[in-house]
Formats: structure tokens, sequence, C-alpha cells
């Protein structure tokens, strides 16, 4: 009888913790190309905030509300309906490198035999924007931490609920877990560049027998 693998062997090298509710990942390429993705998500951020000034902000309740962009901050947080970070990237060999490294990831999270889609968008916040708490409708969400600023993320028991843990974010450190979950990014000293954007890349993901439950009315799924 052969012996069972073991926990290296059936997970990739970059996992580096894993619970039954989540799994942290290091993506090495964060910090070898830093300053390239770093500057394809401010670009990112640029172009799409631009393109769709004017068009109504989906994920906020008030249906009036327009996207206002700032040619010195833009943000595109709330759009992330209408893009995917990567599809805004083609030609890009340091963004594609990063997707193949995320893709592995995400397959690590939620197998190999089912078919599956990633949306994935760019925060680039303001120092004093820090994202209150807030969950996700999709399944399962996550992050990548590319420039955190001296943060962390705080998951919650829902919303009355009491800290169940907390990410300390790092460059190169990416989080997949329960989407519903809720979470608020909190301060944990002064930023180490206080006028550079606080930079993450924020991704939903949707499995096959997920599609049913869920109203995939957005553009920016892509296949993973």
């Amino acid at each position: 009888m052969e012996n069972s693998p073991t926990d290296q062997q059936k997970h990739p090298s970059n996992l580096t913790e894993f619970r039954p509710d989540f799994k942290l990942y290091d993506i090495e390429l964060c910090r070898d190309k830093m300053e390239s993705l770093c500057d394809a998500a401010v670009g990112t951020s640029m172009r799409v905030s631009k393109q769709f000034h004017g068009l109504p902000v989906p994920a906020q309740k008030n249906k009036n509300m327009r996207h206002v962009h700032d040619d010195e901050f833009p943000n595109v947080s709330w759009l992330y309906g209408y893009y995917n970070f990567f599809g805004c990237n083609a030609r890009n060999s340091d963004v594609y490198d990063l997707y193949c490294q995320m893709r592995s990831a995400i397959r690590d999270y939620i197998g190999q035999n089912c078919r599956a889609w990633m949306q994935c968008w760019v925060n680039t916040h303001r120092n004093d924007d820090l994202m209150a708490k807030h969950h996700h409708t999709y399944p399962i969400h996550g992050y990548l931490s590319l420039y955190p600023q001296n943060t962390s993320t705080v998951f919650y028991d829902g919303y009355k609920g009491g800290e169940l843990y907390r990410i300390t974010n790092e460059c190169g450190k990416m989080y997949i877990g329960i989407g519903s979950r809720p979470h608020e990014v909190v301060a944990t000293g002064d930023p180490p560049n206080p006028k550079a954007p606080r930079i993450t890349l924020g991704f939903n993901v949707l499995r096959n027998n997920d599609i049913e439950d869920f109203q995939c009315d957005t553009f920016s799924f892509i296949p993973v």
C-alpha cells in the first residue's frame, strides 16, 4: 500500500497556513516584481476610473450613485462588476505570471475537478480610507496584498459577533476564505509612505455548482 501524501505534497509550496475556514498563501512574485505590479494596479485604477466616470455604482444601496473620477487618487473598488484586473493588463508578462500563481492557489483551495470563474478588482485607497466592516455575497472571497501600508484585516463572527481572527497584511500574502464573513481593514501603525495608496487585489470565486444560487450579472468573471 502506497504511503499517503504529506501536506507538503498535497498543497503547493506557497501555502503557509490552512484552517477549516481559510488558507493563506505566499505569492513571492509580489516582492520580486512589486514595483511593476503596483504600477499595473495603479494604472488600471486610473484607466478604469476615467472610462467609467459617471456610470452607476452597482455595489451601493443608493441606485442613483455615480462613479466620480479622482485624477489624484483614483479608486475603482466599487466598480468591480465592470472590469477584471487581469483582462485590463493583456501583454503584461508580470501580471500574467501573477495570474498563474494566484490561479494555482485558488485551485488548491477549491480543488481541480470543477469549473470555476474569478472576478478580480483593484483597491487603491488613501491611507485614511480604511475599508469598513462588510461582507461579500459570493461564496468564496480572497485578497492579495501588494502595498498594504501597515494594516491588518479583521474577520468577525457575524456583524454583531466578536473577532474570529485577524490577518497581518504583508506584500505577497494572499487570503482565501468564506465570502459571507464580515471583515474590515484596520491600521497597525503609521504608513511607511503616506503619499502612496494602499494597494491590494480583491477577488471572488464562483464554482459551477454555485452559479444557480447567484445572479452572475456582472462583466468581470473570467475562467480560473
